[in-house]
C-alpha cells in the first residue's frame, strides 16, 4: 500500500509540472512581441497569440478566426503566401518579406516563416507561422539605400568637378596627411601618379624645391600647413616633375572642418604659371628697354628746349625794343616753351614710372634711406607742385615741424607727389586739395584729401595693382595728370620698402584722403 501511495504522488508530481510546464509555454507564445498563427493545410486561421493580436490592432479575434490568412493580407502580396503554405505542405520551412497594414491601416513591413507541424506518424497536421515586423529595419534599410545613392550621386558630381577643373587638386587626411587623391590634371602638371604617403613625412619624395634647389621639408608643403589650419592663397612654388623638369606653380590650400569644427582633410589646388611668369619678364623687360630708348631722345629734347627758352628770355632782356609785333612773337613762343617744358615733364615722370615698376618687380627698386625731418620733405613737395600748378590752390598745415624718420627723401617726395598729381586730376578745379602730417607714439601718418568722386570698396582694394585705373572718372586738363595706372603701385612698393603702409580712406561722392605712414626714429632732433 505505501508503494502505490509513493506511486501516485509521483504521477501526480509529474502532471503537475507538465501541465505548468505547457502553462508558461502558453504564457510565453501569448505574450510573444511576435506574431504566431497556426492554419489549417487549406490556410484558415485557426490561432492567433494575443501578442500578434496586439501587433495587428485586432480586437476580435472571431471576425478573423477561420477565415482564410491570405485575405488580411493585400492582394498584390498573396502569391508569396500561397507559395509559403505550399512548401510548408511538402513539410519544407518556408521564409519571405511583404508588407501587409494593420487593421487600422497602419503600413508595416514583415517577415514571415512558415513552418509545418506534424502528427505522430509524421503527417503535416497544420501550419506554425511567426511574423516579425521589422518595418524598422526596412526603413532603416531605404533609409540607408537613399543616402548611398545620395552619396554616390555626390561622389559621381564631385569625380566630375574634379576631373573638369583646370587646375591640380590634392587631398589629405587629418591629421597624419595621408594623401588620398589626386585628379587627372595634377598627375598631368606633377607628370607622375599619386606617391603612397601613409602620413605628410612621405611627402618627401615629391618635387617642390626652392630657388637654390633644395628640396621642400615635408612641414613646407602648403597642404601640410593646412592640416594645422593655415589658409594658404596663391603661394609661388618650384617643383622639379616627374621627367626632371622644373616648373613654377601656384598654390593655395585650406583645411576643411566637420561640424564639431575638427579638422578632417586638407585640400590644395595648384596650376602652372610658368608660362605667365616668362611672360612678365618678358613685359618687365620690353618696357625696361622702351623706357631706357625713350629716356635717351627725350633728355635730349628737354635740354634744347631749355635752351630755346633761356635764349628767348636773353631776347626779351635786349638792350634794342622789339617791336609790338616782335614782342607778340617772343611772348606766344615763351608760352608753347612754356607748354612743351610740362609735356616733356609729365613724359619723363611716365617713363621714369616705367623704369620703376620694372626694378619693383625684378627686385632692383633701391631706396637709400638717411635720418630726414618728413615735414620738410612734405613741406618741399608741396610747395614743387604748387609751383608747377598755380591755379590750382594746396593746402599744408602742420603743427609738427619736427619728425625724424629714416627715409629716402627723394622717394618720400616721389610718393607725395603721385598722391597730389592723383588728387589734382580727379578733383573739381574750383577745390583745394589738403595736406596733413599726423604723429603718434611709434609713426607718422602723412594724408592728402581731395573733394573728388571718392572711390568704391572694390576701387579702394584694386587701386593700388599695377596698370589699374579708374574706369569713366572724368580728369582735369592741365594737371600733368596723365598716366599709366602705375603710380600708386610704385608709392606701395616705396611705402613698404620703408617698412610703413599705404591706404586710402572714401566715401563715393565725398572725395578721398590717401595716405601712408612711416616710422617715426626716436633720436635728438634734427
Amino acid at each position: 500500500m505505501p508503494e502505490f501511495i509513493d506511486k501516485t504522488q509521483n504521477t501526480s508530481a509529474n502532471l503537475s509540472r507538465l501541465f505548468l510546464s505547457t502553462d508558461i509555454l502558453h504564457q510565453v507564445i501569448e505574450q510573444s512581441t511576435d506574431c504566431i498563427k497556426v492554419l489549417d493545410l487549406e490556410g484558415h486561421l485557426i490561432y492567433m497569440n494575443k501578442g500578434g493580436q496586439k501587433l495587428l490592432g485586432i480586437e476580435d479575434l472571431s471576425t478573423c478566426l477561420y477565415a482564410p490568412w491570405e485575405t488580411l493580407w493585400p492582394e498584390h502580396e498573396r502569391q508569396k503566401l500561397r507559395d509559403a503554405m505550399q512548401g510548408a505542405i511538402a513539410g519544407k520551412t518556408t521564409t519571405f518579406q511583404g508588407d501587409c497594414p494593420t487593421a487600422h491601416g497602419l503600413q508595416k513591413s514583415w517577415r514571415v516563416t512558415v513552418t509545418p507541424t506534424f502528427t505522430s506518424v509524421g503527417d503535416v497536421a497544420s501550419l506554425l507561422v511567426i511574423s516579425k515586423d521589422v518595418t524598422e529595419e526596412v526603413l532603416a534599410c531605404q533609409e540607408r539605400d537613399t543616402l548611398q545613392r545620395k552619396l554616390q550621386l555626390e561622389q559621381l558630381r564631385l569625380e566630375t568637378i574634379m576631373a573638369q577643373m583646370p587646375s591640380g587638386l590634392s587631398i589629405a587626411e587629418a591629421p597624419s596627411g595621408k594623401l588620398l587623391l589626386h585628379n587627372e590634371e595634377a598627375i598631368r602638371l606633377l607628370r607622375h601618379q599619386l606617391l603612397e604617403s601613409p602620413t605628410y613625412a612621405g611627402y618627401v619624395q615629391y618635387g617642390a624645391i626652392h630657388a637654390d634647389e633644395s628640396s621642400y621639408r615635408p612641414e613646407e608643403y602648403p597642404i601640410t600647413r593646412s592640416l594645422t589650419g593655415e589658409v594658404v592663397l596663391q603661394e609661388d612654388m618650384l617643383y622639379r616633375r616627374g621627367d626632371g623638369t622644373i616648373t613654377l606653380f601656384s598654390v593655395s590650400a585650406a583645411p576643411v572642418y566637420d561640424t564639431d569644427g575638427n579638422i578632417v582633410f586638407a585640400v590644395s589646388t595648384f596650376y602652372d604659371i610658368s608660362q605667365r611668369d616668362e611672360l612678365e619678364r618678358r613685359k618687365d623687360e620690353f618696357i625696361h628697354i622702351a623706357s631706357h630708348e625713350l629716356r635717351t631722345p627725350l633728355t635730349s629734347i628737354k635740354a634744347n628746349t631749355q635752351l630755346l627758352n633761356r635764349r628767348l628770355k636773353q631776347l626779351q632782356t635786349t638792350p634794342h625794343p622789339l617791336t609790338g609785333d616782335q614782342q607778340g612773337l617772343v611772348d606766344d613762343m615763351a608760352t608753347m616753351l612754356e607748354r612743351t617744358l610740362k609735356q616733356i615733364n609729365v613724359q619723363t615722370r611716365l617713363i621714369n614710372d616705367m623704369v620703376d615698376v620694372t626694378r619693383i618687380h625684378t627686385g632692383k627698386l633701391a631706396v637709400n634711406p638717411v635720418p630726414c625731418n618728413l615735414f620738410e620733405v612734405v613741406r618741399n613737395a608741396v610747395i614743387e607742385q604748387q609751383l608747377m600748378i598755380r591755379e590750382r590752390k594746396i593746402t599744408f598745415d602742420s603743427t609738427f615741424q619736427n619728425l625724424p624718420v629714416l627715409a629716402d627723401a627723394m622717394r618720400i617726395s616721389q610718393v607725395v607727389n603721385n598722391y597730389l598729381t592723383n588728387a589734382l586730376k580727379y578733383s573739381p578745379a574750383s577745390s583745394p586739395i589738403s595736406v596733413g602730417i599726423e604723429p603718434s607714439s611709434e609713426e607718422v601718418r602723412v594724408w592728402v584729401q581731395d573733394l573728388g568722386p571718392g572711390l568704391s570698396e572694390e576701387e579702394q582694394r584694386r587701386i593700388w595693382k599695377r596698370f589699374y585705373q579708374v574706369p569713366e572718372r572724368n580728369e582735369n586738363k592741365g594737371t600733368g595728370g596723365v598716366g599709366l595706372g602705375l603710380g600708386l603701385h610704385i608709392c606701395q612698393a616705396l611705402i613698404e620698402q620703408h617698412n610703413g603702409q599705404v591706404g586710402v580712406d572714401s566715401v563715393p561722392g565725398e572725395g578721398a584722403r590717401f595716405w601712408f605712414t612711416l616710422p617715426l626714429q626716436h633720436t635728438e632732433p634734427l
